[in-house]
Formats: structure tokens, C-alpha cells, sequence
């Protein structure tokens, strides 16, 4: 077991740890397979920050509408009417799928209707 011994035996187990690198390169927690994992989640938790942050903005808008001094009456009585169920027989409720889209135009022409008398 001369020179040529010892350099097969050293060459065997440089092989053998370059095969584990190799494998765990590409193979491994955090190689080259596991990169498209990686990349899937985080475009998943992009599009869900993405959510999160049109609801905030809703809330937010929800929110400034209930500030002292600056209350919106109307978003007030929709909110109890909607929550506590405060309709009475006489009432009519006609809710919209989305308010925000039904906006008047501003050179659309309101007049005030008064029923007849009777």
C-alpha cells in the first residue's frame, strides 16, 4: 500500500464528499429544486399582502367616516340598520351590491319629490 494506495484511498473519499455536495446542491433544503418552492410561496404571500392591504385601506376609509367630529350620519344609520336590525314595517331597504360603484354624476340634476296630499 504504497503512494498509489494512499492517493486512490484520498481520491475515493474526495469523490465521495464532492457526490454529497453535488447532491445536497441540488437536492438539499435549500438547493436548486427547493429555489421553485421558495419562489411559489413567496409570490402566494405577495398576492395575500396584496389582500391585506385593499382591506386595510377599506377599513381605514370605514374608520375616518366615525371620527368625532367628522361622523357621517348616513354611514352611522346603514351600519345599525345593517347590524342591529333596526328596520321598522313601514321602512324600504334597497341594498346595493356595491355602493361605491352607484355614485351619482356630478352634473346629474336632483329634485326633491314631495308625495301628494291626501
Amino acid at each position: 500500500m504504497g503512494f498509489l494506495g494512499g492517493l486512490r484511498i484520498s481520491t475515493f473519499i474526495f469523490s465521495i464528499g464532492l457526490i454529497y455536495f453535488a447532491v445536497h446542491f441540488f437536492i438539499g433544503q435549500q438547493g436548486l429544486l427547493s429555489w421553485r418552492g421558495y419562489i411559489q410561496h413567496a409570490d402566494e404571500l405577495s398576492l395575500e399582502r396584496d389582500r391585506l392591504l385593499v382591506r386595510r385601506a377599506d377599513l381605514e376609509k370605514k374608520m375616518s367616516r366615525l371620527q368625532p367630529g367628522k361622523t357621517d350620519a348616513d354611514f352611522v344609520e346603514e351600519r345599525a340598520f345593517t347590524q342591529l336590525g333596526l328596520i321598522g314595517p313601514d321602512d324600504i331597504v334597497i341594498i346595493l351590491p356595491n355602493a361605491a360603484a352607484f355614485k351619482p354624476s356630478p352634473t346629474a340634476v336632483t329634485q326633491k319629490t314631495q308625495p301628494p296630499n291626501l
